[in-house]
C-alpha cells in the first residue's frame, strides 16, 4: 500500500507534494513503533526546523491513539493547530495518519491536508524507518511553491524528528 492509498483525501489530487525520509533508529521495530506512534511523543520528536514551529503539545484525543479514526488536534509554539486523524496503525509495521485544518497561514494558503505514512522493518540489530510524507493541493499553481517548501524546508523537519528520535531511543 503506498502513503497515496492511506490518505484517502490525497489519493485523486494530482498535484501532491511528497517526500520521504529514512533512518535506522536503535531497538526492535516493536519498540521503536510504540515509541514513534505514541500519543504524547510529539513535543520531543517535531522541535522545530528553521521557521517551522516545534510541536507543544495535542487536546482533544476522541479516542485510543492506537484505534484508527482516532483524532486529536496539535499545538505547534507559534500559537497555531492543525487536526489530526489515526489512519493505520499496524503494531508493529505500520502506522499512518492525515492531518487537515491547518491555521498556519502559509500551510493554510498552500495544502489543503496532507497525511504521513510510517513503515517499520527490522534492519541488523536496529529497525530501518521509513517516513513519507504527502501534502496534499488541488491547485497546480501551489503545488509549485508547496514543492519548494516541501523539499527545502520540511525535509529538514523530517530529517530533525528522525534525529531526535535516534538520539532519545540510544538514551534509552
Amino acid at each position: 500500500m503506498t502513503t497515496a492509498d492511506a490518505l484517502p483525501a490525497c489519493r485523486a489530487r494530482r498535484h501532491d507534494v511528497t517526500v520521504v525520509q529514512e533512518a535506522l533508529l536503535p531497538g526492535s521495530p516493536a519498540e521503536v513503533f510504540d515509541y514513534i506512534a505514541g500519543e504524547g511523543v510529539l513535543p520531543e520528536l517535531l522541535t522545530g526546523y528553521g521557521p517551522l514551529p516545534a510541536v507543544t503539545g495535542t487536546s482533544g484525543v476522541s479516542g485510543p491513539w492506537s484505534v484508527p479514526g482516532s483524532q486529536r488536534v496539535v499545538h505547534t509554539a507559534d500559537g497555531h493547530t492543525l487536526h489530526e486523524q489515526v489512519l493505520v496503525y499496524e503494531r508493529p509495521r505500520r502506522f499512518a495518519y492525515r492531518l487537515w485544518g491547518f491555521s498556519h497561514p502559509l500551510l493554510r494558503r498552500l495544502a489543503d491536508g496532507g497525511g504521513g505514512d510510517w513503515v517499520f522493518s527490522e534492519a541488523a540489530g536496529a529497525t530501518h524507518v521509513r517516513w513519507a510524507y504527502t501534502f496534499s493541493t488541488g491547485s497546480r499553481l501551489k503545488s509549485w511553491p508547496l514543492a519548494l517548501m516541501a523539499r527545502w524546508l520540511w525535509t529538514g523537519y523530517m530529517r530533525t524528528c528522525l534525529d531526535n528520535a535516534r538520539r532519545i531511543r540510544s538514551a534509552s
